[in-house]
């Protein structure tokens, strides 16, 4: 049997509509706004998409000045479509156009600095894409530094290249339980280093800070303070990743934003070691990836020993 609705039936259902309708409305106006702002390809507020031949401008972002000479290529994921024309005047123009919002790779290269940038094509403002023939995208690059190192233990007894670490009384230090600090000094103003990631072979462009202990007894020298270590082949293998600025020596003016120097600090522990067959390497690579080491036993196709001191073990 049906049953009729009653007077206040009427009035409960009138009241939740009352109040539900607002917020269902404010709920869809949300929501819209939502869907629009998230829908994929529209240009940034005073914008339009142009497809125009880019203009890289490649500017040298310690040194302040333009970088001619370089060789840039422009990649669309792993696959090469140019090298930008060289204009002798720190910019490079592509010969093909590229829409906004197309994502590339860019990769710039001059005598021995070298990077990876990803760039999206920008959109221009109406009068720019009417005025302008080109795209302009800056990339800032960098003029790699040279490194030199010290080696000093907790005692502050020094070692150069090709000296040693002897553990024995009255020898220096004299002790198996040494603290190492590492000390990095960038020898010209304004250069430096960038990290980037290599989209051709897969792997990170880092400035790494190693340890290796190799030769007759190496797996009983214990090194610790490094972010990883590992076996490969018969060596030991420990790694810290440095930040760009460790190695860069940036100057503005008369005062330093970075200063070209850095330090790190380590243990050596040479409790269970003897005989005099094993060397402690310390090296710092650039364009270099722990974890391309780890599986192909090279710091990666670009990676370059920038300085190394290497200690003999004795016992």
């Amino acid at each position: 049997m049906a049953r009729r609705l009653q007077l206040w039936h009427i009035l409960i259902i009138g009241a939740v509509l009352i109040v539900a309708t607002p917020m269902l409305l404010r709920y869809g106006t949300i929501l819209q706004q939502t869907i629009i702002s998230e829908q994929p390809g529209e240009p940034p507020t005073g914008t339009v998409p142009v497809n125009k031949i880019l203009r890289l401008s490649v500017i040298d972002k310690f040194a302040g000045s333009v970088v001619t000479g370089a060789t840039v290529k422009i990649y669309d994921g792993q696959t090469l479509l140019e090298t930008a024309t060289d204009n002798n005047d720190g910019t490079y123009d592509t010969a093909l156009t590229y829409p906004s919002g197309k994502e590339l790779n860019v990769y710039v290269a001059k005598s021995t600095a070298k990077m990876w940038k990803t760039i999206t094509v920008p959109y221009m403002t109406e009068a720019d894409a009417a005025a302008a023939t080109v795209n302009t995208v800056n990339l800032d690059f960098f003029t790699r530094s040279s490194l030199t190192m010290t080696v000093i233990d907790g005692d502050g007894n020094s070692y150069s290249n090709g000296g040693s670490i002897n553990k024995t009384s009255g020898g220096t230090p004299g002790k198996s339980l040494i603290t190492l600090t590492v000390s990095l000094y960038v020898s010209s103003d304004n250069t430096g280093f960038i990290s980037s990631y290599d989209p051709i072979n897969q792997l990170n462009w880092y400035p790494l800070l190693t340890a290796k202990t190799t030769g007759t007894n190496y797996e009983n020298v214990v090194v610790s303070g490094f972010a990883q270590g590992y076996e490969k082949g018969t060596n030991m293998y420990y790694v810290t990743k440095l930040a760009d600025t460790d190695v860069t020596k940036y100057k503005v003016g008369n005062n330093y934003v970075y200063p070209g120097s850095s330090s790190f600090t380590f243990t050596l522990d040479l409790s269970g070691y003897s005989g005099d067959a094993a060397d402690l390497v310390l090296t710092v690579y650039f364009y270099a990836d722990s974890a391309y080491h780890q599986a192909k036993g090279s710091w990666g196709p670009d990676s370059v020993s920038i300085v190394t001191s290497t200690l003999n073990l004795v016992d």
